[in-house]
C-alpha cells in the first residue's frame, strides 16, 4: 500500500465513523471487498430504487410494488439526522432514506448478507455508503465491481 492510499483510508475512516456515529440503531454498514453496504440490524441488504429520485424524496414504491419490496420503517420515536432523513408513506408511516433516498428490503434476501434485489429490473440497487473520497478520486461500478 503506498503512503497516498494509507492517507486516503485513515481521513475515510475518519469520515466513516462519524457518519456511522448517526446511524439508526436498525441499520448498520457492512463492509466487504466489493464496498460498503447498508443493511437491517440481522444483516439484511437495503436497497434504493431510481424511481425515487423524480418523487421529490417520497417513495415511488407502492401498491404492487410493495409485493417484493418492503420499506425501512422508522420507528416512532425514531429521530432523524443527516444523512438520515424520512420519507412519510401514503398510510402515515415514515420510512428511513439516507441521502434523501428511501430504503427497501427485498423479500427474496432470505439470509443475511443476500443481496438478491441488486441491478433488478435495473431499478433496484444495494444502498451503498460510501467513503469520502478527495477531489480527483472517484469511484464507479463497473461490470467487475467498482474501481476508482
Amino acid at each position: 500500500m503506498t503512503w497516498r492510499w494509507f492517507g486516503v483510508l485513515v481521513v475515510a475512516t475518519a469520515f466513516s465513523a462519524a457518519a456511522a456515529s448517526q446511524m439508526p440503531p436498525t441499520i448498520r454498514r457492512l463492509d466487504t471487498p466489493a464496498g460498503t453496504y447498508l443493511v437491517t440490524a440481522d444483516g439484511r441488504a437495503l436497497y434504493t430504487y431510481e424511481p425515487d429520485e423524480q418523487a421529490n424524496g417520497a417513495s415511488a414504491c407502492n401498491d404492487k410494488c410493495l409485493a417484493l419490496w418492503s420499506p425501512m420503517l422508522a420507528d416512532a420515536d425514531a429521530v432523524s439526522s443527516e444523512p438520515w432523513s424520512f420519507a412519510t408513506r401514503a398510510d402515515g408511516t415514515r420510512q428511513w432514506r439516507y441521502k434523501g433516498r428511501p430504503l427497501y428490503r427485498f423479500v427474496k434476501d432470505d439470509t443475511p448478507h443476500a443481496r438478491y434485489g441488486d441491478g433488478k429490473n435495473r431499478l433496484w440497487h444495494v444502498a451503498l455508503d460510501p467513503l469520502p473520497m478527495p477531489p480527483g478520486i472517484g469511484v464507479r461500478r463497473t461490470l467487475k465491481g467498482d474501481i476508482d
